[in-house]
């Protein structure tokens, strides 16, 4: 397959050939074309060629991984695109179809411990001192925030992903200086962990590094599956047509997830969650219930008690208390705000069990209730909205005002934390609109109008 040549552009021709042990290896030949010198641009023209010999560096770099394992097999569905940096289909693929494999001895590989993030480490080390020829992968080595300083991490304006971040900082910093990871130099460990941390694999209880893979680009949730089937690692498609990019499952993952481990953000991402601990609820709430009595405060505990007796709720309220994409609370977060909505009434006609198991098997108690709820939700959405130091929309006007390509490291960052803090406030933005709506038209049956999610059960 050849590019076809433009003036002044690299061309790239590259050529699949089959090599002795079955697989396949990428080989180049380049072209270039020239146009005759303008006066007025011969700045430019030197500052093209400069990028177009650091692309045409790239791309070599990278053919070259793949050219160090001649026993990798690649589809023939797969071909490199040089003006993506990637790989991309020659025709369409069904689910499941193997589009590369990898033999297991080919990858440095470790054992998954209690801690992943040891694990990482540990293939870190690995990759520092086995000297491979990476240079084509860590161009593609993700800047994980970790590195970041404070004033960068403070532009996520979200607490929860800025302690998580700062606690990564102190870890690292805590593993870099232990003796067995001490002698690599600093500037050659980070890469190398920020490569283990975003481009290893699991697999039959292991966790691999495989160059290879390391080349393509990932995404989430949905998107090609590496599988670990016998001594191989496998990339298997997912549905795509013809000349688009293959792009490796990140996984269900969240946008936290994904900027730990992969140090960047999506502004709207389906396996998305915004996690809230029941300290940020009860305190961002306060004001709302601040006139509720004392005694029915510890009805209402007593209601939450059993919910967590009856397992409608796990004993720590770990990762119960959320919000999706699309406008929707979880079902313990729903939860919570019944309990919390309870009024004497609804605790004397149906006692604390029978409060317990209504909420928790989805049988509302009136109309009146519900929309109780749905008022809750909005004070939750609004108080959690208006500790942001900027709203959506200057937000989405910085973003703008960024343009399309970031070239600094330092714009780079900004625009992952712009891109970030987007997410929460859309995902917030949803579920207000939900909300209202379901205040305006409440009913007393259940129903999926809810703006908490309904987990509703059947007998059976």
């Amino acid at each position: 397959m050849a590019a076809m040549a433009t003036p002044g552009r690299l061309t790239l021709m590259l050529v699949l050939l089959s090599s002795g042990g079955g697989g396949h290896a990428w080989t180049s030949v380049v072209h270039r074309t020239k146009r005759a010198p303008c006066h007025a641009a011969m700045c430019d023209m030197k500052m093209q060629q400069q990028q177009q010999q650091q692309q045409q560096q790239q791309i070599q770099s990278m053919l070259d991984v793949v050219e160090q394992y001649p026993s990798v097999s690649f589809s023939p569905l797969l071909d490199f695109s040089p003006s993506l940096r990637s790989f991309v289909r020659t025709g369409k693929t069904g689910r499941g179809e193997e589009l590369a494999t990898i033999p297991q001895r080919h990858c440095l590989q470790t054992d998954i411990g209690r801690d992943l993030r040891s694990s990482h480490v540990d293939l870190a080390v690995k990759l520092a001192n086995e000297g491979m020829e990476l240079e084509g992968v860590v161009a593609h080595a993700p800047d994980l925030p970790y590195t970041w300083s404070q004033q960068e991490i403070a532009e996520l304006q979200w607490p929860d992903i800025q302690r998580r971040l700062e606690e990564e900082k102190v870890w690292m910093e805590e593993k870099l200086a232990d003796p067995a990871v001490s002698t690599i130099p600093r500037a050659t460990m980070e890469p190398c962990f920020a490569m283990a941390r975003s481009f290893s694999y699991v697999a039959a209880g292991k966790l691999y590094f495989a160059p290879v893979l390391a080349l393509f680009q990932r995404t989430a949730p949905k998107g090609s599956r590496v599988e670990g089937r016998g001594e191989r690692l496998v990339l298997t498609s997912d549905e795509g047509e013809e000349g688009e990019q293959v792009r490796v499952s990140l996984g269900w993952i969240s946008n936290d997830d994904v900027l730990c481990h992969h140090g960047c953000a999506y502004e709207s991402l389906e396996s998305d969650a915004i996690l809230l601990s029941r300290a940020q609820v009860d305190l961002a709430l306060s004001s709302f219930f601040s006139s509720t009595p004392q005694h029915l405060k510890v009805k209402q505990d007593e209601v939450m008690a059993a919910l967590r007796r009856y397992s409608y709720i796990s004993e720590e309220e770990q990762e119960d208390y959320a919000i999706f994409p699309g406008g929707y609370a979880s079902d313990g977060l729903g939860m919570l705000l019944q309990a919390k909505c309870l009024l004497d009434e609804e605790l004397e006609a149906f006692k604390v069990q029978g409060c317990a198991l209504n909420i928790g098997e989805t049988v509302p108690f009136s109309r009146d209730h519900e929309t109780r709820v749905g008022h809750a939700l909005i004070e939750l959405c609004q108080q959690l909205l208006s500790s942001c130091p900027t709203s959506l929309q200057e937000d989405a006007k910085t973003l703008k005002a960024m343009g399309e390509r970031s070239e600094t490291q330092e714009e780079r960052r900004r625009r992952i934390c712009v891109v970030y803090r987007m997410s929460r406030k859309n995902y917030l933005h949803q579920t207000l609109d939900r909300c209202y709506q379901w205040v305006k038209n409440p009913t007393a049956t259940g129903t999926l109008r809810r703006p908490w999610k309904v987990n509703i059960k059947t007998s059976g």
